[in-house]
């Protein structure tokens, strides 16, 4: 008896544990390994009633003989990566407002 009830308590004090930590998480499915010749986009979270503490960003770089841009495996994008997070604020940024302003010679 004793040893079926461990088991037991231990699933039923796990189990919402396991439930809960689903619940906080947040998969964002940007480029894969078939988007061959994709370099960037926009990609946005779902949800604007949610705040988020914390982004983790999953990136894996690889070299694929299917590229269509040159003969090689391995290009210039498979060297160097740039990843932009940007948070929208709805504020203007007072050098977009006041740019034309100072313009050098009317260019």
């Amino acid at each position: 008896m004793m040893k079926t009830t461990r088991p037991l308590l231990a699933l039923l004090f796990a189990l919402p544990l396991a439930l809960s930590a689903q619940e906080d998480t947040l998969r964002v499915q940007t480029l894969t390994f078939d988007s061959i010749t994709t370099r960037r986009g926009w990609w946005q979270f779902p949800d604007t009633t949610h705040t988020y503490r914390k982004v983790l960003m999953v990136h894996t770089l690889k070299c694929d003989a299917q590229t269509t841009q040159d003969q090689y495996a391995c290009g210039e994008w498979d060297y160097l990566t740039y990843s932009y997070v940007y948070d929208h604020t709805g504020v203007l940024d007072s050098v977009a407002m006041t740019h034309p302003f100072f313009k050098v010679n009317q260019a």
